[in-house]
């Protein structure tokens, strides 16, 4: 607990929402916890007065997915702010206004300050609006995830024929293939002249196109995938400027190897890069919504690993893309106190902290368990890589060479790294199996042996309550910690793994990992 005098307690704290009034359309508002007035060289602020609606302070949580097999790897933010409601005033706002899904700004500052000079605290959106009964009114928010909220796959089959299918594939969204992938399936578009689609724009490559297993023969690459000759018996012609093949046969499932999107003239076979050209082509989200420096740190850390993605017609959004990408990787994503996308990778503490806390600072500290996945320790991990994205078990053709045959039976081959003194070590220590979008051995070894060396040794998880300070700590960020307890006596640097800010204490309470 920070005393009265402490500055966050002296700071004016103002909410913005950006709502929609089913009468008047768009409409901006706005409350603070003890009045605030816009001061007369002010010509940032959006309203003039932002009345003293506030109650209980502001509850904003982030945290990371720690564990390596959790599916979601968004790092979650929630948080809830309460208005006064005793007079009634919300009450024919709450039958007109819709506020889900609008953008909502919480800033804080310094009394008499102008808004621009307000600190940003949170950007997000306001997920809903309703009242609690006790003259109040509770106004729940949440990351700013609308933009990739939707689904990557911009264009639709309109079942009229040719490339756009019959009325089969009518309103099915066209295929995706990011980085490299072995067997995707194919999507048929025209049974008569055996013309199959495999990703919705320009591909790099076609390495192998499997007709039931069978590999058919490369004949040509041409530029009208339409009016092209037939190929030939067991052979197929690529338009690789329009991500096509065709068939001189077809008997069974067409399933390919590829390196796919080929947008601009590059591949996409780092993940970073794939995850970036996602959001920004597919989705449409400018560059001042990405946090590109995070998004670079990530395409460094997989520099010389090849990944690859398939995307089928079925509808997927931009968030259940992002959690199968990075879920067998150690990556995460979220937004930033700013509002914009960002990146990262659960890591061992950094060797440089950004700042050091003790005792100054520290107003409690508590140890957490581990989630149980991880508790004690690690002691061998398997990471899947090159997926077979058409397991086939019956009908395997004769001809196949020994290793297609095998290929083909199994989802997944998998890199190994163990360690045996751990069990000795820790009784209960476990395993770990992951799958993940790498494509070579290599990269799912580099992983497999990073993951040995993050989780084959006890960690530790700390809560520890601040002050202020700890208002403006991020997400991913390495901290030095100092306490008598815990053995942290000589100072520990420490992952800032979760985040709790509560303005009505006020304090910050962070998890951070030894």
């Amino acid at each position: 607990m920070m005393s009265p005098g402490d500055p966050l307690v002296l700071a004016p704290l103002l909410v913005q929402v950006r709502a929609s009034n089913a009468f008047s359309g768009p409409v901006t508002m706005g409350w603070s916890d003890r009045g605030w007035n816009k001061p007369f060289n002010d010509n940032v602020a959006p309203l003039p007065h932002f009345p003293p609606r506030l109650v209980d302070g502001i509850l904003i949580e982030r945290s990371l997915p720690l564990s390596p097999g959790r599916e979601s790897r968004s790092a979650l933010t929630i948080g809830e702010i309460t208005l006064a409601n005793e007079d009634g005033a919300f009450d024919s706002l709450l039958r007109s206004l819709a506020v889900d899904g609008r953008a909502l700004e919480i800033r804080i500052g310094t009394i008499g300050g102008t808004y621009d000079a307000l600190k940003i605290l949170h950007i997000g959106t306001a997920s809903s609006m309703r009242s609690n009964g006790d003259g109040e009114i509770k106004l729940f928010i949440s990351d700013a995830l609308g933009d990739v909220d939707r689904p990557i796959q911009k264009n639709l089959y309109l079942g009229t024929g040719g490339l756009e299918g019959g009325d089969d594939l009518k309103d099915k969204s066209k295929p995706l293939i990011y980085g490299r992938v072995r067997n995707a399936p194919a999507v048929l578009v025209d049974p008569t002249k055996k013309i199959y689609q495999i990703h919705d724009g320009a591909i790099y490559r076609v390495q192998a196109v499997y007709d039931g297993g069978a590999p058919l023969t490369f004949q040509e690459d041409v530029s009208d995938i339409m009016n092209a000759p037939d190929p030939a018996w067991g052979y197929y012609i690529t338009n690789l400027e329009g991500g096509y093949i065709r068939l001189g046969q077809s008997f069974s499932n067409v399933t390919v190897d590829v390196t796919g999107d080929y947008a601009y003239g590059s591949t996409s076979l780092n993940l970073g890069r794939t995850a970036w050209r996602v959001l920004h082509e597919r989705l449409n989200i400018v560059d001042a919504k990405l946090d590109a420096n995070a998004f670079a740190i990530l395409r460094a850390g997989f520099n010389d690993i090849t990944s690859g993605i398939f995307i089928g017609t079925e509808p997927i959004k931009g968030t259940d893309f992002l959690n199968a990408l990075f879920v067998g990787a150690g990556c995460w994503w979220g937004t930033d106190l700013k509002g914009r996308i960002t990146v990262g990778r659960i890591e061992a503490p950094s060797d440089k902290a950004v700042t050091r806390i003790d005792a100054r600072h520290i107003v409690d500290i508590e140890e957490l368990p581990l989630p149980a996945e991880i508790d004690p320790a690690i002691w061998r991990v398997r990471v899947g890589y090159e997926k077979n994205w058409s397991v086939q078990t019956t009908d395997i053709p004769e001809g196949n060479s020994d290793e297609l045959k095998a290929f083909l039976q199994q989802e997944y081959r998998y890199a190994t790294a163990s360690n045996d003194q751990i069990p000795i070590i820790y009784k209960n220590a476990q395993e770990l199996t992951i799958n993940s979008p790498f494509f070579t051995k290599a990269g799912a070894q580099a992983e497999a042996d990073r993951l040995l060396a993050l989780w084959g040794k006890k960690r530790y998880l700390y809560r520890i309550t601040l002050g202020i300070m700890g208002i403006f700590l991020k997400l991913g960020q390495t901290i030095n910690v100092t306490d008598h307890r815990f053995g942290l006596t000589a100072g520990r640097n420490a992952l800032i793994i979760g985040q709790q800010i509560n303005t009505d204490e006020p304090e910050v309470i962070i998890d951070v990992m030894i």
